[in-house]
C-alpha cells in the first residue's frame, strides 16, 4: 500500500467512526504534514483521493470538508400515477 493510500485510510477512518463529521473542517494539508511527517505531494494525493470518493469536498480560500452530501441523499421523486381515461374526439376536431 503506498503512503498516501494510507494516509486516505486513516482520514477515511476518522470520518467513518464520527471523529470527523460531516460539514466539518479536516486538518490541513500542512497540519498532516507536520503531524504525519510526510510530503505535501503525499498529503495532496491523499486529499484527492478522499475527494474522488466522496467523502470530503474542497471550499475555494477555506480548505478540505467533510462531505455533507452522504447525509444529504434526497428522496428520489416518485411518479404521479394518473388515471386512465379515454377521450373521444371528433375528426372535425383535430383538422382545426
Amino acid at each position: 500500500m503506498k503512503l498516501y493510500e494510507e494516509l486516505a485510510g486513516h482520514i477515511s477512518g476518522l470520518i467513518q467512526d464520527g471523529t470527523l463529521r460531516s460539514g466539518e473542517r479536516v486538518p490541513s494539508v500542512r497540519d498532516i504534514v507536520r503531524e504525519r511527517r510526510v510530503s505535501p505531494a503525499t498529503a495532496m494525493r491523499a486529499y484527492q483521493l478522499l475527494e474522488s470518493r466522496g467523502l470530503i469536498e474542497t471550499r475555494p480560500r477555506s480548505g478540505y470538508y467533510v462531505s455533507e452530501s452522504r447525509e444529504r441523499r434526497v428522496a428520489e421523486p416518485r411518479k404521479a400515477r394518473s388515471a386512465p381515461r379515454t377521450t373521444r374526439v371528433d375528426v372535425s376536431e383535430l383538422v382545426f
